[in-house]
Parts: structure tokens; C-alpha cells; sequence
């Protein structure tokens, strides 16, 4: 759970269309790419694999043969992996987005909002410990 006051935002689950073309920053992408090198990034208690709709051709969504795109940044190449989100705070607002957003930024030109931006470039990726954790029993919402 996110402390109270905090409002949770959903980015970047796009299906099989980039619902907004456009550049993003520079920083926007060098702070996901570092996010992830980090492992800055939930892996459990997700929505599962995720995988790129917007890839139309086996090649382009397993370049090596592999699950998962291969992006590169500044001369680096990242194989994603489409299991885990990150989860990146700037003030009371906290943006959710699936690791993949990197390769739909640089491989697909989407443009998330101008919010979810300022949180990557000026905002911080969390952690679990920086999370509520709450016990539940079957049936225990």
C-alpha cells in the first residue's frame, strides 16, 4: 500500500497502439535506463508478462530469440524483461509503469505525460521499503 495522502497514477500500459507520439526528454529515458539497471523495479505482485503489442513481427519483439525487446541508450543495449513495473514518486503523486516503457519511449516514440516525466527526472524511484506493508488472509480485503 502507498502512505495515505499519496495518489497512485497508471502510465504506460499502451495494447497494441501508441495512443501519443512525441519526444520525451533526454532525462526521462536516462533515469528509467538507470532505474532498471538499479533493479529499481517491483517484480512481484504484477498484472504478469508483458509484452510488446506494438512489436507486429516476431523479430522485433525477441530480437536474440529471447522474451523481451532490446533497447539501447547512450551506446548500451538492455534486454527488458516484461515482468515487474516501477514505481516513481515526485510529491504526493506516484506513477506506476511497466519496465517496458523504456522501449516504447526509444524504440516506439511514445510520449507519456508531462507529469510522469517530472517524476523520473526530478522525482525518485522507490523501493519496497518505502511501501506499507499490510498482511491479508484469504478472503481479507
Amino acid at each position: 500500500m502507498l502512505p495515505e495522502g499519496w495518489s497512485l497514477f497508471a502510465v504506460g500500459w499502451l495494447g497494441s497502439s501508441v495512443p501519443k507520439l512525441g519526444q520525451t526528454p533526454d532525462g526521462c529515458a536516462e533515469g528509467l535506463a538507470r532505474a532498471y539497471d538499479r533493479g529499481d523495479r517491483f517484480t512481484d505482485g504484477t498484472a504478469g508478462w508483458h509484452d510488446c503489442e506494438v512489436c507486429t513481427t516476431h523479430e522485433a519483439r525477441y530480437p536474440d530469440g529471447q522474451p523481451g525487446p532490446i533497447v539501447v541508450w547512450r551506446g548500451q543495449a538492455r534486454k527488458l524483461y516484461g515482468h515487474g513495473h516501477h514505481l516513481v514518486q515526485h510529491g504526493s503523486s506516484v506513477f506506476m509503469c511497466p519496465v517496458l516503457i523504456l522501449h516504447y519511449i526509444l524504440d516506439h516514440g511514445y510520449q507519456p505525460p508531462v507529469g510522469f516525466v517530472t517524476a523520473v527526472t526530478e522525482g525518485r524511484f522507490l523501493t519496497p521499503a518505502d511501501l506499507v506493508w499490510r498482511e491479508t488472509r484469504p478472503n481479507e480485503s
